[in-house]
């Protein structure tokens, strides 16, 4: 659940996201790491106009003991 602070001071609730993260375990490869970030969410329509909004963060990282390079586009669906 999350909340707004408005500019007034007053707190208000501004939607709803469920978000879940898959990673493959350390034992899967000595240096790839792979993952895929899901979130869906229902926001009120004062702070998104569609409402429902679904975003998939597909994640591919290489790394060894001195470097660790990643990459985690966004994939974002508005109805």
């Amino acid at each position: 659940m999350q909340t707004s602070l408005r500019s007034d001071g007053d707190a208000e609730y501004a939607g709803f996201k469920l978000r879940s993260q898959f990673v493959t375990p350390p034992s899967f490869h000595e240096h790839w790491r792979l993952g895929l970030n899901v979130e869906v969410s229902l926001l009120p329509e004062t702070y998104d106009r569609d409402r429902w909004g679904s975003e998939l963060r597909p994640i591919i990282a290489w790394e060894n003991a001195d470097w660790l390079f990643a990459l985690n586009p966004i994939v974002d669906t508005q109805r």
